[in-house]
């Protein structure tokens, strides 16, 4: 798993997903994206697509958002 620094900025959305077209969906919006490896897509292959942060499945996912949510105070982070 690629670990990011936590000072990242308080938001109320994240993308999620195991594909190239979930990175690039969320990068469209302009909210931070998460890349899954669980997927039929490699970390190598997703890390091309520059996502915010990458990790190996969902439950992962959930507990980076969680210590995010803890490291800036932040009551607003969507789950």
């Amino acid at each position: 798993t690629e670990q990011s620094p936590l000072a990242e900025p308080s938001v109320s959305a994240w993308m999620i997903g195991d594909t190239e077209a979930d990175i690039l969906a969320g990068q469209a919006l302009s909210i931070p994206t998460i890349a899954l490896t669980c997927g039929i897509r490699s970390q190598s292959y997703l890390k091309r697509f520059e996502p915010t942060h990458i990790c190996s499945d969902l439950l992962c996912a959930t507990s980076y958002l969680l210590e995010l949510s803890r490291a800036v105070g932040s009551t607003e982070l969507a789950l």
